[in-house]
């Protein structure tokens, strides 16, 4: 079950309980993510709230949307990184990304 793409926006967006969800789950993995100089990261799903951090520290970071659940340009301030994709074919290249979320 996929929750639409506006329905996503809104919640972390605009409510209290999705901007404290963002906040800590990007503490909990800004532990596991130290650096990523030189790194590709890759989110699945609604991930930007969790990929926002790492625009700056990794080479790059790009969010493969379902096509199910809708997508959005991202990031606004820059050259968007985000990819409407079926959920069983990525457009990734074996062995191309270093972290996966």
């Amino acid at each position: 079950m996929y929750f639409d793409i506006k329905d996503l926006v809104e919640f972390y967006s605009d409510t209290s309980l999705g901007k404290r969800t963002a906040s800590s789950l990007s503490k909990t993995l800004n532990h596991l993510f130290k650096s990523g100089k030189g790194e590709m990261i890759l989110g699945y799903g609604f991930t930007t709230p969790l990929l926002k951090p790492y625009l700056e520290h990794f080479e790059k970071a790009v969010s493969l949307m379902p096509s199910l659940q809708g997508a959005i340009n991202w990031p606004k301030s820059s050259n968007n990184v985000s990819i409407l994709v079926n959920e069983a074919f990525w457009p990734v290249e074996t062995e191309s990304v270093d972290t996966v979320l």
